[in-house]
């Protein structure tokens, strides 16, 4: 089950330093953090009927906690046929490629995973509830606990028990990891660019010798031809990195957060009001952790009188303003005396 960067379209192993790709920017503390789904290929798929209803979704997480990142959901697709590829989400289905996102990346280990899921045992009427719930979302990224206060109205605490319980069971066709680190030796080597994540067992080495990233995104041989027409049978995701700004995804670490505590209860009858409090909740408070680090850098530069030091003391500030509100921000900037961008 290995994972590669791509380098022009060569495979690498993702230890290996990435050189610089003009078409991405790179990965800097400080700067925005942006992981995406590029392209799903499905491999092999196929229940007893040809077909199969797949559900795509992901965790990321940054740093050493032990906890697990909370699931998106990335991908709900019917019908799908062995080989089949997803590249262009369209907009009649719901579909979003986010896997992670920061407005300020600390620099800190990424760490992420990736499922494909079958759920052709979900009863047929709840998959199609499901799908027209995930339907009228909208673009916003959605976390598992949210479809039953989101979505179901009515049946919700049912069909989010059948959801809880779906995601335990063992109909996963891919489920992947990647962890990447910036600036840390012996490490997979996070940077911009593309990375390939390969379900099945493949001997890295004969894997890069074979196969190449293509423009469109698939893997082909050496000739061009589809992986799968050169002997590959697993599914594989390819995922985008990138240190590029993006609003519409700028609450994801906070709404990540938040949907940690609502996993802890999902079985205990949550309801819409309680959910929307403990999530506005879990908010304000991770908005205070920033705010507490801000003060902590903040004595650390009026303790020191070295200017290399005063100079990355308020880089960090400035780093850990980004992820505030603007009027926040420029609230504690106010107060401590600091100056923008200084």
């Amino acid at each position: 089950m290995p994972a590669f960067s791509s380098e022009g379209g060569a495979l690498r192993l993702p230890s290996v330093p990435h050189a610089p790709d003009p078409k991405y920017q790179p990965v800097e503390k400080g700067k925005p953090l942006c992981v995406e789904i590029l392209h799903l290929a499905f491999g092999n798929v196929k229940d007893w009927w040809g077909k199969s209803e797949i559900l795509v979704s992901s965790w990321a997480k940054t740093g050493g906690t032990a906890k697990p990142g909370a699931r998106l959901l990335n991908v709900m697709r019917k019908g799908i046929q062995a080989f089949d590829h997803i590249a262009d989400f369209g907009a009649q289905d719901y579909g979003h490629r986010l896997v992670f996102y920061s407005p300020s990346y600390t620099g800190a280990e990424l760490r992420f995973s990736l499922e494909f899921l079958e759920i052709d045992k979900l009863k047929p009427g709840d998959i199609a509830k499901l799908g027209a719930a995930l339907s009228k979302l909208g673009a916003l990224p959605i976390f598992a606990p949210q479809l039953p206060f989101l979505a179901l109205a009515p049946q919700a605490l049912e069909l989010a028990t059948n959801l809880y319980n779906l995601f335990n069971r063992n109909d996963t066709v891919l489920l992947e990891h990647l962890d990447l680190a910036f600036d840390e030796p012996d490490s997979n080597v996070l940077c911009s660019g593309r990375f390939v994540l390969v379900g099945g067992s493949h001997v890295p080495d004969s894997f890069v010798a074979k196969y190449r990233l293509a423009a469109d995104n698939r893997l082909v041989d050496a000739a061009g031809n589809p992986a799968e027409k050169a002997g590959m049978t697993d599914p594989y995701v390819v995922v985008r990195i990138n240190a590029v700004e993006k609003n519409e995804y700028r609450d994801f670490q906070l709404d990540a957060a938040a949907q940690e505590t609502l996993d802890a209860v999902l079985n205990h009858g949550l309801t819409k009001d309680i959910a929307e409090m403990i999530s506005g909740n879990v908010k304000a408070a991770r908005q205070f952790d920033t705010v507490k680090e801000v003060l902590a850098l903040k004595r650390a530069l009026d303790q020191t009188t070295d200017a290399a030091q005063r100079a990355a003391l308020r880089k960090d500030i400035e780093d850990r303003l980004k992820l505030l509100d603007e009027s926040q921000a420029q609230t504690l900037r106010d107060a401590l005396a600091l100056k923008a961008g200084s």
